[in-house]
């Protein structure tokens, strides 16, 4: 599609059955990112830049989309993703509240990002947008990835950004079907000190379960999962590990 002509036709998230029921053999991405770090890194699937797509970065399949922000762009420029939400025009009476919309935020920055997630938490929790928290580029592009998989069951890219499940929690069915246990976990995780959500998501989908995590957890396999460095395997291990006291 590169070499076709402008089209001021958008792809409307709102009102565009093409978003709803066309699927894609690459994922269709907005000009505007053009030079974005991200795009390198989608090395294992393909995509085209699209003149149709703009009120989203990222179409990736036909039923869910993405939205793009750094966090060292969001401090130059809070007005861009809320003005970038207008767009979407979102009704959630709609049939579109069957599309999953992403954002994908980058912790690109050293400076104390704590509030610009919980910024993004918030927004997302009221836009029913699902956030996704990724430390590097790299691992955004990977969950683009993830979810152009899904290209055929969109309840699987729901449950990837939910966490998804491991090999030893698909044994248990019932526990599949309860994406509220999973919820429940990231956020349980979250809450540990240097934990982020994306972090929940990688050891979740490692260990399957809580009770698991908690039994299998050591320096060793703490650090094969992605984002685990050594501080972050130290903290979660010593809160594991505190005993409970009774007073």
């Amino acid at each position: 599609m590169r070499n076709k002509p402008e089209d001021n036709t958008r792809y409307d998230t709102h009102r565009n059955s093409a978003v709803r029921k066309t699927t894609f053999g690459s994922i269709q991405v907005n000009k505007n990112q053009k030079g974005n770090p991200l795009l390198p890194s989608l090395k294992r699937v393909s995509y085209t830049f699209n003149d149709k797509v703009k009120d989203v970065d990222y179409l990736v399949n036909s039923h869910c989309v993405a939205i793009f922000l750094s966090v060292k762009y969001h401090k130059l420029h809070p007005e861009y993703i809320y003005n970038k939400l207008k767009k979407l025009r979102y009704n959630r009476n709609s049939n579109n509240s069957e599309i999953l919309k992403v954002v994908l935020l980058v912790l690109d920055t050293d400076a104390n990002v704590d509030d610009s997630v919980r910024e993004m938490n918030k927004m997302c929790l009221f836009n029913d947008l699902s956030l996704v928290v990724c430390s590097n580029y790299e691992q955004a592009a990977e969950y683009l990835t993830c979810l152009k998989s899904c290209e055929s069951n969109a309840n699987a890219a729901k449950r990837l950004i939910k966490g998804g499940q491991s090999e030893a929690a698909s044994k248990n069915e019932d526990m599949a079907k309860d994406a509220d246990y999973y919820a429940r976990v990231v956020d349980t995780l979250t809450s540990v000190q240097r934990i982020n959500k994306t972090d929940s998501i990688n050891l979740i989908s490692k260990f399957g379960s809580m009770a698991d995590l908690c039994a299998g957890a050591t320096e060793e396999t703490l650090g094969e999962v992605q984002g685990m460095g050594r501080v972050k395997v130290e903290q979660l291990l010593s809160v594991i590990n505190e005993p409970f006291v009774y007073k």
